[in-house]
């Protein structure tokens, strides 16, 4: 009688230590802002360059820049990660945006450069620092990175 009993609350015991391994394990690691997939790989082109100007900055000269973001149509995530500190004013590096409806707009200080994820690649324009709109090649959910040259 005693033999079944200590098997029964041994078998509860590991079960209990398994649920709280895969529960710690779960906090500590990041949460994937692509869930659907890996990142679509994708490059930023110029849609309408300025005349006249300048392709290239360079980063000791400015290190504050302006990031101006259009959506052309609904975006469900954007997401933008600040990647020289947090966005000026915040104590925060990552902004986080969902259901964006077409037609919004917004505008980000950010310093030396930008990692962005969006969920519709094809529905996102940016600016940087008043200059040229740049899109992103490729559609669907993907992630791109913006440095000065």
């Amino acid at each position: 009688m005693l033999k079944p009993l200590l098997i029964v609350g041994a078998g509860i015991l590991l079960l209990s230590l398994v649920i709280i391994i895969v529960i710690a394990s779960t906090k500590d690691s990041p949460e994937d802002p692509n869930p659907q997939g890996p990142p679509v790989t994708s490059t930023v082109t110029e849609t309408n360059p300025i005349p006249g100007a300048s392709a290239t900055v360079s980063p000791q000269a400015v290190s504050e820049h302006s990031l101006r973001i259009a959506v052309i149509a609904p975006v469900e995530r954007l997401i933008v990660m600040n990647e020289g500190g947090p966005f000026p004013g915040t104590n925060q590096r990552i902004r986080e945006f969902k259901d964006l409806p077409s037609g919004w707009e917004g505008t980000l200080s950010f310093t030396d450069s930008f990692k962005c994820y969006c969920s519709s690649l094809e529905n996102l324009r940016f600016f940087v620092d008043d200059g040229a709109e740049k899109q992103i090649e490729g559609e669907g959910s993907g992630n791109f990175t913006w440095k000065p040259e």
